[in-house]
């Protein structure tokens, strides 16, 4: 029996060992970020704004994502960098600069069930640093450190085929949008808390060429329903052709000039913190105009409102926004009086006369004052202090035998009256 049982357990041993020997062993689960998503990157005159939202998820699907911080890095080069043999991501990271580092607080734990009879259990307070899944928005100075390029390695492979022709079909003058300048290559990438470093974003580029000058102070107008701002071109407005001196033949250049310049409408935030985080200028012009001139409906009257204007030019492809025109600000007050009462019509009742009217298609308005006169008399006077909302009146003050003239008035909220309606004339009777 005792040898049976130690047979039992060689048995198992051996079989256990060779079950170990199966196969290679697995690596260590790497558990480390997606690069950041959303990245997009914004020049407005020297400033860049680069945008991205917080990894949520690992480079496996599996989240929530294993990220302690996301790193900005920025690199200016006359190239866009290329990882392979000559350069990896740590040689490139040695290269580049450390724009920010924003810290990525962990989840925060699930809320425990409360046990009947006992309080529920206070969560503790957030850390520092941002959520998973925000969207981040970074500023970055184009400084003259900045804007100095860097040497980068050689790419692996050297220019071949369609990118070699690509090359040598350009034109041998030099580019009107500024192309073949350094550029400033912005991106991003997660790192998880033991310092592991996901994949990095694209190479995303902020060009560092000029752009036009700030336009002129522009001219401001409003009315009930809309505004409008007009303005002049800038110094350096690109596309626009001088008109030919007197005398002279009208001429095609050879060359295509650039595109012309554009223009974004801006404006001015009221009561913004001076001390919030940074956010990209969302101009009020759903997309770069190319007149000079822009008309915005729906205005909402009663505060004052400012505006500014920018060019919007292309730059190595992109579009880049040059410097402010001045701010231009109006007061949006409502003077404007509404439209008035139609068809206003009197019938005489036993001692008294019984108007009614039409509505004014005012959208602010508050109601109707009643207008009345002796006949043969041009002013006429309310009859009443505040407006009324009914659409007729009856006017019971009249004497018997004697002709009166009515019309009606509209007033909005602001207290604006509109012309009088059509005067109608009616004699009151026993």
């Amino acid at each position: 029996m005792k040898e049976a049982r130690s047979l039992c357990v060689l048995l198992a041993v051996l079989f256990v060992s060779g079950c170990g020997k199966k196969g290679n062993p697995l690596p260590p689960l790497q558990r480390i970020p997606v690069a950041p998503a959303d990245f997009s990157v914004s020049r407005i005159e020297d400033d860049v704004y680069v945008q991205f939202t917080v990894p949520g998820l690992n480079v496996d699907g599996i989240g929530p994502a294993d990220i302690a911080r996301v790193e900005l890095y920025a690199v200016t080069a006359e190239r866009e960098p290329r990882l392979g043999d000559q350069m990896d991501f740590d040689d490139l990271r040695l290269l580049s600069t450390l724009v920010a580092s924003e810290q990525v607080r962990r989840p925060t734990p699930p809320v425990p069930p409360v046990k009947e009879g006992f309080p529920p259990i206070p969560l503790p307070p957030p850390g520092p640093g941002v959520d998973q899944g925000t969207v981040v928005v970074v500023l970055d100075s184009l400084t003259p450190a900045a804007r100095m390029s860097v040497p980068l390695p050689e790419p692996d492979a050297p220019r071949t085929g369609a990118a070699l022709e690509l090359d040598l079909a350009r034109p041998l003058v030099a580019p009107l949008d500024g192309d073949g300048g350094p550029q400033r290559y912005y991106y991003s990438v997660g790192v998880s808390p033991r310092g592991r470093y996901g994949p990095p974003t694209a190479f995303v580029p902020a060009p560092l060429g000029n752009t036009s000058g700030a336009p002129p102070e522009p001219q401001l107008t409003v009315d009930e329903t809309s505004w409008t701002i007009r303005w002049e071109a800038p110094s350096g407005a690109r596309g626009s052709i001088d008109p030919p001196e007197p005398g002279l033949l009208p001429s095609r250049p050879i060359v295509p000039g650039p595109a012309p310049t554009t223009f974004d409408v801006y404006e001015v935030p009221r009561n913004a913190p001076a001390d919030g985080p940074p956010a990209v200028p969302a101009p009020v012009t759903p997309a770069p105009v190319g007149t000079r001139e822009f008309t915005h409906a729906n205005s909402t009257l009663g505060v004052e409102r400012c505006f500014y204007v920018r060019p919007v030019d292309i730059v190595n492809g992109v579009h880049v926004r040059g410097p402010a025109s001045p701010t231009i600000c109006a007061s949006f007050a409502d003077t404007f009086p509404p439209s008035p009462a139609g068809n206003l019509d009197a019938v005489a009742v036993p001692a008294a006369i019984s108007l009614i009217w039409e509505p004014s298609p005012a959208i602010d308005l508050a109601g109707y004052l009643v207008l009345r006169g002796d006949a043969g008399s041009a002013t006429l006077t309310p009859l009443m202090e505040a407006p009324i909302s009914e659409l007729s009146y009856r006017d019971g003050s009249v004497r018997s035998g004697l002709r009166y003239i009515y019309a009606i008035v509209a007033v909005d909220k602001s207290g604006n009256r509109s012309p009088e309606s059509n005067r109608i004339e009616e004699t009151a009777r026993p």
